[in-house]
C-alpha cells in the first residue's frame, strides 16, 4: 500500500523538500504532555534540572539525528526547558541573571551541563555524514552517489530533498576537523584536504601559481615505490620533517576530535559548542560532599576573591579536613545572602545566633555526605568534635614490595618513559634497553616541546620499537608504568597520529609484549625522561654505553619499596 507525503515511518515524519514546523511539532506537544504530570513548583530546582536534562532533552534527539530542525521548533523546546527549570513551570518565566548560552556549557565552565539543542542537532548529523563519508555498504554508496560529482565533491547546486539541507549544513564543520592517513595517496587530494599541515594546502597558499597549473594533483602522485618523492616546488611549502610516514594501503579518513580518530557525537558537541573560560572552584562547588542545595546556591555567586584564601587555608590538611572547609565556607555564604534577603524584603531582623545554629545543622547532618579519610592528629579530633561528627577511618601507610624482572631468552627489553613539567608542560621521553642477561643495549632521551605525560610515554613507545626493528630485534618487551599506555597499545586504541608508525613497528617484529611496570622499579628510564624533559624540541641524544649519570642498573636481586 502505498502512502502519501507527509507521512510517519519509524517515529519519523516522512517529507518532500525542506522539513517545516509542523513536521516536528509533535515533538514540543510531547514536553507539554509529560509537564503537565509533573509538579514543577513542589520539585527542587536539582529534579528540575535532571528531568530537563535526561528527559526533556532525549525527546528531540531520535529526529534531530535525521532532520535540521527549524530554529522556531528549537527556540520553542528550549523555552519550555528554560522555563521549567527556573520557575518550575513551562509557561512562566522567570528573570534570572545567567544566560541561556552559560546555561548550556559544562560544569567547569559555569554552566549546568545542559547541552543546546541546535548543537545537539548540529552533532547528530555530523555523525550521519560521518557515516556516509566513511562507510561503504549501500546506503552510504547511495547518498554519495546521489550528491556527490563525478570528481567525488559535494554538489553545490539546489536539489529538492529532505536530506540534503542538513548535509550541507555541516559540511564544513565535519571537513575542518577531518583529517588523512596516508596510505596510497589516491583518496587524498594534494591542495584541497588535510593530510601534512593543520590546514589545506590551497588554503595557505590560495596564490600560488602551481597550485593552479595542478589543481587535480593526488598525494599518489608524490610517491613512488613506498617513497617520498616531492617537487621543489611543494617542498616550498612545507617541512620534510611534516612528511607523514608511509604505512601502504588504503588511505585512511580520522575524526581530530578524539584521540583515536574514531568520530563520537560527544566530541562532535565540543568542537562547535559555543566555548566559555574555566572557573577554578567548579570540582568544589558541585562536590559530592555539597548538598546540591548548597551548591545550587552559590554556583548563583561570581567566585568570591576570599573563597579562594579558605581553598588555601584546606590546601595542608587532610582530605576530611579540606571537604569540611569548604562545606562551612559554602553554608555561611548560603545562610548569609539569606539572612540579607529577610533582613531586605522580610521583617526586617536579623538573629545571627538562629544562622549559626543553621550551619552548624547543616554541617553536622552533612556528615553522611563524606567519605573521605582524616588524619590521625589532634586538629582533625578537635573538629570533629566541635562538629559532633563520629571520627573518620585513617588512611595508613602501605610498603609494598617491588621487584625488576628481564625478559626472556632472545627478547630485547625496552623500558620506557615520559616526563612533563606541568603535565602539559615541557616534555621528554626516555628509553633504556636491555638483553636477556641484563646488559645494556642502548639509551635514548629526547624533547618534544610542549605535551603531556601520556603523548610523551607514546613517543617513547614509537621511537623505541623504530629503533629496535632498524637495528634487528623481532623479539620485543615493552615496559611502561603507565597503565593507560599499556592499554592503548594492547587493545589498538593508540592515537590516529602514531597508528601508521605503530603498524610498520608490529609487522616488522615477529612477537611484541607489553608489560607494566611501577615507576619505582623503573628509574634508569625515568631518570632518562627527566633529562629529556630538560632538552630543546626535537634535541634527541643517543647513548650506546651506559650514561654516567644512570649509577648501577635495576638488577632482579634488588629490591624496591613503593609508598601508597
Amino acid at each position: 500500500m502505498l502512502a502519501d507525503f507527509p507521512n510517519k515511518y519509524f517515529g519519523i515524519m516522512l517529507t518532500q523538500g525542506s522539513v517545516r514546523s509542523n513536521h516536528v511539532w509533535q515533538i514540543v506537544e510531547m514536553m507539554h504532555e509529560s509537564l503537565a504530570g509533573w509538579k514543577g513548583k513542589v520539585l527542587s530546582f536539582q529534579e528540575r534540572l535532571i528531568l530537563v536534562k535526561h528527559v526533556l532533552g532525549s525527546y528531540p534527539i531520535y529526529s534531530m539525528s535525521v532532520y535540521k530542525w527549524p530554529k522556531r521548533v528549537i527556540r520553542e523546546c528550549e523555552k519550555i526547558m528554560r522555563n521549567f527549570l527556573w520557575s518550575g513551570d513551562p509557561s512562566t518565566k522567570k528573570m534570572v541573571t545567567l544566560q541561556w548560552n552559560k546555561t548550556c556549557s559544562p560544569f567547569k565552565e559555569g554552566g549546568l551541563g545542559i547541552r543546546k539543542m541546535e548543537t545537539i542537532n548540529k552533532a547528530l548529523l555530523m555523525k550521519l555524514l560521518w557515516r556516509i563519508q566513511t562507510c561503504t555498504d549501500e546506503f552510504s554508496r547511495f547518498f554519495q552517489g546521489k550528491y556527490k560529482n563525478k570528481k567525488g565533491e559535494w554538489i553545490s547546486y539546489y536539489k529538492k530533498s529532505s536530506i540534503w539541507p542538513e548535509i550541507r549544513w555541516i559540511i564544513g564543520a565535519v571537513e575542518e576537523h577531518t583529517r588523512w592517513i596516508v596510505g596510497d595517496g589516491n583518496n587524498v587530494s594534494v591542495w584541497k584536504d588535510i593530510w601534512v599541515k593543520e590546514f589545506p594546502l590551497q588554503e595557505m597558499f590560495p596564490d600560488n601559481t602551481y597550485i593552479l597549473q595542478f589543481p587535480k594533483m593526488k598525494v599518489a602522485d608524490l610517491i613512488l615505490e613506498g617513497e617520498w618523492v616531492v617537487p621543489t616546488e611543494i617542498m616550498a611549502m612545507i617541512n620534510i620533517m611534516e612528511l607523514p610516514t608511509l604505512g601502504g594501503g588504503a588511505d585512511k579518513r580520522v575524526w581530530t576530535g578524539t584521540i583515536t580518530g574514531q568520530f563520537t557525537v560527544r566530541s562532535a558537541v565540543e568542537v562547535v559548542r559555543c566555548k566559555f573560560p574555566e572557573i577554578q572552584w567548579c570540582k568544589k562547588v558541585w562536590h559530592n560532599s555539597i548538598h546540591p542545595s548548597i551548591s545550587r546556591v552559590v554556583f548563583h555567586f561570581k567566585n568570591p576573591r576570599k573563597l579562594e584564601d579558605i581553598f588555601h587555608l584546606a590546601k595542608n590538611k587532610s582530605p576530611t579536613m579540606q571537604e569540611l572547609w569548604i562545606l562551612s565556607a559554602f553554608c555561611t555564604m548560603k545562610e548569609i545572602w539569606f539572612l540579607r534577603n529577610e533582613c531586605v524584603y522580610g521583617n526586617g531582623k536579623c538573629d545571627s545566633n538562629s544562622s549559626k545554629m543553621r550551619i552548624m545543622k547543616i554541617i553536622s547532618d552533612s556528615e553522611i555526605r563524606l567519605k573521605t579519610r582524616m588524619w590521625n592528629n589532634q586538629y582533625d579530633l578537635q573538629v570533629h568534635k566541635y562538629f559532633g561528627m563520629k571520627t573518620r577511618s585513617v588512611k595508613t601507610l602501605k610498603v609494598i614490595e617491588v621487584f625488576f624482572h628481564l625478559p626472556d631468552q632472545g627478547k630485547l627489553l625496552l623500558c620506557c618513559d615520559g616526563a612533563s613539567r606541568g603535565n602539559p608542560g615541557i616534555s621528554g621521553y626516555g628509553i633504556i634497553g636491555r638483553n636477556y642477561m641484563g646488559d645494556f643495549i642502548i639509551a635514548i632521551s629526547e624533547g618534544i616541546g610542549v605535551s603531556t605525560n601520556y603523548y610523551a610515554e607514546i613517543f617513547a613507545i614509537l621511537i623505541a620499537g623504530e629503533w629496535a626493528v632498524n637495528n634487528g630485534f623481532i623479539y620485543l618487551v615493552f615496559r611502561t608504568d603507565s597503565k593507560s599506555v599499556q592499554y592503548a597499545f594492547t587493545y589498538n586504541k593508540i592515537p590516529w597520529f602514531a597508528s601508521t608508525r605503530w603498524e610498520k613497528i608490529s609487522s616488522a617484529a615477529q612477537t611484541w609484549s607489553f608489560e607494566h611496570s611501577y615507576r619505582e622499579a623503573n628509574p634508569s628510564a625515568d631518570k632518562l625522561a627527566k633529562k629529556g624533559a630538560i632538552l630543546n624540541c626535537g634535541e634527541q641524544r643517543v647513548y650506546v654505553e651506559k650514561p654516567s649519570f644512570l649509577g648501577c642498573l635495576e638488577s632482579p636481586d634488588q629490591i624496591f619499596f613503593r609508598f601508597c
